[in-house]
């Protein structure tokens, strides 16, 4: 017990761990956590285009999440669950043709998700 007071607030990202999932499941529940469940942001274009494997790069320093493979792996999918209660959360980023990044990020906690939609959009403005 020491005489000053300590407070520890990890981010968002780092308390949640990667949950494989397969396309559809990841489809599935992306739709069934639209609307209320759901946290959109733009970011705007940087002066040179990030490449998907730097965004995607960029995305998973600051969510600690699996990809979920498509194929072309565009948008950029990924999905987490928390650590302390296992709801996942789902990120999605999709690159626009001026630049920008679409984000958009789902989950069943909605004050977590928006939270980890702010981080992400930090990140990646920062990273840009």
């Amino acid at each position: 017990r020491g005489a000053f007071a300590v407070e520890l607030r990890p981010p968002q990202g780092a308390l949640l761990k990667p949950m494989p999932q397969s396309l559809e499941a990841f489809e599935s529940l992306r739709k069934k956590w639209s609307g209320m469940n759901q946290c959109n942001a733009t970011i705007p274009p940087p002066p040179q285009p990030l490449p998907m494997p730097l965004l995607a790069a960029t995305a998973l320093q600051h969510m600690n999440a699996a990809i979920v493979a498509d194929g072309d792996g565009q948008p950029l999918r990924l999905s987490a669950c928390a650590l302390h209660d296992g709801k996942p959360m789902l990120a999605v980023l999709e690159p626009q043709p001026n630049g920008a990044v679409k984000l958009a990020v789902h989950a069943e906690d909605a004050i977590g998700g928006n939270i980890l939609l702010k981080e992400l959009q930090q990140g990646l403005s920062e990273s840009a």
